[in-house]
């Protein structure tokens, strides 16, 4: 298995507010959406309610050790996998998923650093300016990462990295 992440930052590294985007960008989202297309996507109790849905075509897997807040999500959304602990969701991911796979981990902060150590790849958009925000993305050593493209576009670049 792939393990990727993707997300969005300004030029200090913020990436929300409110538990929402800072930011509207439809090339970002769309972007997004044809990276994680009929993927699995993996992320946080916060960033799943942000969503305020299930996103179509995905495999959806939540980070969570609030049990109640999880029975209840499984009793809406069945389909739904929790996990509490990050060796349960390794060793779910390790015997699911073969090699060509690719998941995603879509955020938020704390899942983001749980993760970095098994990350394959990085997608990011760099956003120009600096927004009010309260949440950032994590620190992470750029030393250990190639970047293996660069899209510029007006608002935003997208930087692909993988791990040297």
């Amino acid at each position: 298995m792939k393990l990727s992440l993707i997300a969005a930052y300004d030029e200090k590294k913020g990436v929300g507010i409110n538990n929402t985007l800072p930011w509207h960008f439809s090339e970002d989202l769309k972007r997004f959406k044809s990276l994680t297309n009929h993927k699995t996507i993996i992320m946080g109790r916060n960033t799943f309610e942000s969503l305020g849905r299930l996103l179509p075509n995905r495999k959806h897997i939540i980070l969570s050790r609030d049990e109640s807040w999880s029975n209840e999500i499984l009793n809406k959304y069945p389909e739904v996998l929790i996990f509490s602990n990050i060796n349960e969701l390794m060793l779910f991911l390790d015997k699911t998923y073969d090699n060509n796979e690719e998941v995603f981990v879509i955020g938020g902060t704390s899942v983001w650093q749980f993760m970095f150590p098994f990350l394959d790849k990085l997608y990011i958009t760099h956003v120009k300016g600096e927004y009010k925000v309260d949440t950032y993305f994590p620190e992470w050593n750029e030393d250990e990462w190639l970047k293996i493209s660069t899209e510029a576009l007006d608002d935003f670049s997208f930087i692909n990295y993988e791990r040297k």
